[in-house]
């Protein structure tokens, strides 16, 4: 029986699950004031330190603050110092700041121990703050972080700024930002960058970087919660009518195999070659191409060639005409089609006895060089010729719509009309490193092959030069 001033073991046990429920509310309320306390201290000690360095950078001091990063520190500093950590790569131009050190710098209240860079202004935390499952390490990346914060003036305008890109060598681009237009005192920005595809986000403490991949990379400049909009910059190749591309380097779609069986097509075609004694002392694979040496050995592109009878075409190579060539021409790429007026073949002639300088021909029509001599036999060049529509749909044609020679770049001629009548394509055989016999005479190509590319359509002379940077880059062209 109960008894109406006691209370029911139910009720006790109530009261004590309640109980319990207030103490762990006030125990994570208490862990919450806690961790809120550590992440203020955090941001105002980095706060203190960042103003106090920015100062010291305006003093321009000359001695040497801190000390060099060896031992236990460096071993911290291989942790803190790696994009999943801190965000920044780089080491260089640190030193490490203890309390003591800070301390005679006139710096009071600050517990931490830091790495700091005074040319770049930027200060990191040795140890850092685990907040919220993330542990942090620099202002820029707390929530709302400030960063420079003694010099950033709140303007409603964005910053805006200029990207420059430059291939410095294979897989390898420089990126550059430059022009920043920012209506507020700020002197020191970070880039953020993140390459199409990918996740994460990278940041660099310079306005110049290098980058590892092509493709297209999008681009910020930050300065605490100064932010531009995103821009995008292409890093490569022209891909615009893109329709068959072989390269030297990156001779399969999986990188490089120097024992591959096949010259295979990068530009998404699928049109790989079917090689013929490419593994001969006159036909092989040698570091960044292709050796070829005699008739035999030669490839054929399995699809043909991708020939547009609307908008013409641009074929660019990259070679090495080696010297003493034993025959009469050093042709690269040739092909035949039924589709051009009564049937054609044309081929890129690099140089040859007579000339020595870059041509088209055709079938019993080419269109001759007007300059000999422009080729240095022996050393690596980039040669580009754009074929105007009127190459293949008309018997002759004039100057003005013949076919356009670039070399490394640059523009050389338009090649000399020939008026002959084209004769009826043997063949329809698209081959790399020959060309038909001639007269009886074999004219292979005698040398080296690093890159072909063809588009259907003919490329500005811009689109030429942005190509061949990239060529000059990857393949050493001087």
């Amino acid at each position: 029986m109960q008894n109406s001033k006691g209370i029911t073991l139910v009720s006790l046990v109530i009261t004590i699950i309640v109980l319990l429920i207030l103490a762990s509310i006030a125990t994570y309320s208490g862990l919450n004031v806690v961790n809120s306390s550590k992440l203020t201290t955090f941001t105002a000690e980095l706060k203190v330190m960042q103003t106090q360095v920015n100062t010291i950078y305006q003093e321009n001091k000359q001695e040497p603050i801190g000390q060099e990063i060896t031992g236990d520190i460096q071993t911290q500093a291989n942790i803190v110092f790696t994009e999943s950590e801190s965000g920044i790569t780089s080491q260089e131009g640190y030193r490490y700041w203890n309390q003591e050190q800070i301390k005679e710098l006139g710096i009071e209240g600050v517990r931490q121990e830091f790495f700091v860079n005074l040319e770049k202004r930027s200060v990191v935390s040795y140890q850092g703050l685990r907040f919220e499952g993330k542990t942090y390490y620099t202002l820029n990346q707390l929530p709302n972080g400030l960063y420079n914060v003694s010099y950033t003036e709140p303007t409603a305008e964005k910053p805006t700024f200029q990207i420059d890109g430059e291939c410095i060598g294979v897989e390898k681009w420089r990126i550059t930002i430059s022009n920043i237009q920012y209506n507020g005192y700020i002197e020191k920005w970070q880039v953020k960058y993140q390459l199409e595809g990918q996740e994460s986000w990278h940041t660099s403490e310079d306005l110049s970087f290098v980058v590892n991949k092509d493709g297209t990379y999008k681009i910020q400049i930050v300065n605490g919660n100064v932010i531009s909009e995103e821009q995008t910059k292409y890093l490569g190749y022209v891909k615009d009518g893109l329709a068959l591309y072989y390269d030297g380097i990156n001779n399969t779609r999986n990188g490089n195999n120097p024992n591959a069986t096949a010259w295979e097509d990068l530009s998404g075609n699928q049109n790989d070659t079917i090689m013929h004694n490419m593994n001969t002392d006159n036909g092989y694979y040698e570091q960044n191409g292709y050796v070829f040496k005699e008739n035999a050995s030669y490839m054929e592109i399995s699809k043909g060639f991708p020939i547009n009878t609307e908008q013409g075409n641009t074929i660019e190579v990259v070679c090495n005409p080696y010297v003493g060539n034993p025959y009469a021409s050093q042709i690269p790429i040739w092909f035949g089609t039924t589709e051009a007026i009564n049937g054609t073949s044309v081929m890129v002639i690099v140089t040859n006895n007579t000339y020595n300088s870059p041509y088209i021909g055709r079938m019993n029509t080419s269109y001759f060089p007007p300059q000999n001599n422009t080729i240095v036999r022996g050393n690596n060049v980039s040669i580009v010729s754009t074929i105007p529509v009127e190459t293949y749909r008309q018997q002759t044609t004039n100057q003005t719509i013949s076919p356009s020679i670039y070399k490394n770049g640059e523009f050389l001629y338009k090649t000399n009309k020939i008026s002959q009548t084209a004769s009826t394509v043997q063949n329809k055989k698209s081959e790399i490193g020959r060309s038909w016999q001639h007269m009886g005479e074999n004219r292979p190509f005698y040398g080296k092959i690093f890159a072909i590319r063809v588009f259907n359509r003919q490329l500005t002379d811009e689109e030429i030069k942005m190509n061949y940077q990239i060529d000059k880059a990857r393949f050493h062209i001087k």
